[in-house]
């Protein structure tokens, strides 16, 4: 237009409900239109929930936090709760923040273990090597402890590992070893000092005669261990850090006795063993002494003391059943859940009335042993999956630490369930604690393959059927997940010819009434709206409304739903 470029642009958008309520949806020639508020009830509402999640009770919202690979757990979470408590601060009343599943106590408790048994086996070393080599030689096998670790650590970091359950569990384990090549090392430089020998020569002659012994004592440990690298799957890969971590550590400490501990005695010297030798011998006199006594006492009485013995080792026998034997016990984890499964199909509400049920009993227990109740309506947890849909809910107890509740979790597990036989209408529920170890099947798993679920069904139930006639099996379950019941739309396709419909319409209008159709969009600031038509639910809450459906024909007019189609109800997969 003249020397000027425009854009040529409509501005007409929905604003506000009333907006659409003015629409014109059939034209009249006098001016009485008529409009969507004439025929339609327009509500401003959220789309219908997928999930409902609840803290303690209260509505909530839950975030899952998992970090990076080379993220670290306890700075992460560090960070967390000081942002949280920056929320907090800023927060409307009545809104709270809180943390549960927190997992950084079970690395700590890790650490705290390691450093307990280090200072624990670090007294022990010191003691006995004082009393066989010295107070000098001892703090010179000690002080390789710290070294022997910080150089582990470093290596660890450098393959990519991080501090973590598994990788505290190796050093736990190969905290007794990493000394064993230092007391040879520093025995033997011990021997050439008392022939006279200086510290440096003493170091030197000392650690070359015995740097093969050494080595290969170290190899073995190592090559004894490095198998459970081969482990494969899951398990191989939970198993694979603990022969890394514990090869590392070997190899730290073979270095810190080979170069390092010959070092700090060439520098600093050692203690005169032969002189110690006579303190400690003179001591070590006086005890054999005593004993000698105390076991020829009892060796000329010997038919007296055997039954004795006897009849000691069968009452220790006879205590284990009180004690219990358990080979790999459980340290599980401070909370438990309770699954719950619905029939297929049921709708968010249903299950959300059941699974509050179980959470309000839940609620009741004991505040000295449970922290925290968390609801999920629509999502479940598995050993090996995660479940998301309306059938289903999960509730999740966190207790409090082992050393602070009152009961295991096995007995506050336990509790709930007895409380909870009054609740009805799942298909099934499961109380479980979560695996500690790696994810692994069950004790006994069937697996049926095939290409028609009808058959692999049957088939599943008949093996479900014979194993519940053996003694000992329980929780017998299958994985197959079934579908929800599905209403299935049969048209009759004469019948729909003659008023010029076929099946794509007549599901189409299906559709569009009961699960309905966005229309269109209107904004709300930034924000974009979905205009959703549909029936209103008084009219979709039956299986009879769909028969009363009347679908539009493409000559203007409306024919009942049961004249031209039918439908039946089955179960989907």
């Amino acid at each position: 237009m003249g020397p000027y470029e425009y854009l040529l642009r409509s501005v007409e958008e929905f604003e506000s409900l009333e907006d659409i309520a003015d629409v014109v949806i059939k034209e009249d020639r006098v001016g009485n239109h008529v409009r969507v508020r004439d025929v339609a009830t327009l509500i401003d509402t959220y789309e219908e929930p997928t999930t409902i999640s609840r803290f303690n009770g209260k509505p909530s919202v839950s975030l899952d936090v998992y970090k990076k690979p080379e993220g670290n757990t306890l700075e992460l979470t560090e960070q967390f709760r000081a942002l949280l408590q920056e929320k907090q601060r800023a927060a409307p009343a009545g809104v709270v923040f809180g943390i549960t599943n927190d997992f950084s106590p079970r690395i700590l408790s890790g650490i705290d273990r390691l450093l307990s048994n280090g200072f624990y086996g670090g007294f022990f070393v010191l003691l006995i090597l004082f009393l066989i080599l010295g107070w000098r030689n001892a703090l010179f096998v000690l002080w390789g402890i710290p070294i022997t670790f910080l150089l582990t650590f470093v290596f660890i970091d450098l393959y990519g590992e991080s501090i973590n359950e598994s990788s505290l569990f190796a050093l736990v384990l190969v905290l007794g070893m990493i000394v064993d090549d230092a007391i040879v090392v520093i025995e033997n430089i011990s021997r050439y000092l008392n022939r006279g020998c200086g510290p440096k020569e003493a170091a030197i002659k000392g650690t070359e005669e015995v740097i093969w012994p050494v080595f290969t004592s170290s190899l073995t440990t190592i090559a004894a261990f490095l198998p459970l690298m081969l482990l494969p799957g899951v398990i191989g890969e939970f198993m694979k850090v603990i022969p890394v971590c514990l090869s590392f550590a070997l190899a730290a400490s073979l270095f810190e006795s080979l170069v390092i501990l010959p070092s700090h005695v060439s520098d600093l010297g050692a203690s005169d063993v032969a002189r110690h030798h006579g303190r400690v011998n003179r001591t070590i006199r006086k005890a054999a002494s005593r004993y000698r006594r105390i076991m020829g006492f009892i060796i000329r009485r010997r038919w007296a003391f055997i039954p004795l013995f006897l009849i000691l080792l069968c009452s220790t026998l006879l205590v284990i059943p009180y004690v219990g034997v358990d080979l790999y016990a459980d340290d599980a984890f401070p909370f438990f859940l309770v699954r719950i499964w619905m029939p297929e199909g049921t709708s968010i509400d249903e299950t959300d009335a059941v699974t509050r049920g179980i959470e309000e009993v839940a609620l009741t227990l004991p505040e000295a042993d449970v922290k925290a109740v968390v609801s999920q309506v629509g999502r479940l947890d598995t050993e090996s999956d995660r479940i998301s849909a309306k059938d289903v809910s999960m509730i999740r107890v966190d207790v409090r630490a082992s050393g602070v509740r009152t009961r295991s979790i096995d007995e506050i597990m336990g509790e709930l369930e007895k409380g909870t036989k009054h609740v009805t209408g799942y298909r099934e529920i499961q109380f479980a604690k979560l695996n500690t170890g790696p994810p692994v099947g069950k004790p006994v798993e069937i697996k049926i393959k095939g290409r028609h679920f009808e058959v692999l069904e049957e088939i599943a139930q008949r093996f479900k059927n014979y194993l519940a006639t053996i003694p000992g099996v329980h929780t017998i379950q299958d994985d197959l997940q079934r579908g929800k019941n599905e209403i299935r739309i049969h048209v009759d396709e004469n019948r729909a010819h003659l008023v010029s419909l076929d099946e794509s319409d007549i599901a189409q209008q299906v559709k569009y009434a009961f699960e309905g159709v966005p229309a269109t969009v209107y904004r709300d600031g930034d924000e974009e709206i979905d205009v959703v038509v549909k029936f209103q639910e008084d009219f979709r809450d039956s299986i009879q409304d769909i028969n009363d459906l009347k679908i539009p024909t493409r000559g203007g007019g409306l024919v009942p739903f049961h004249t031209v189609a039918s439908f039946t109800i089955e179960r989907g997969w």
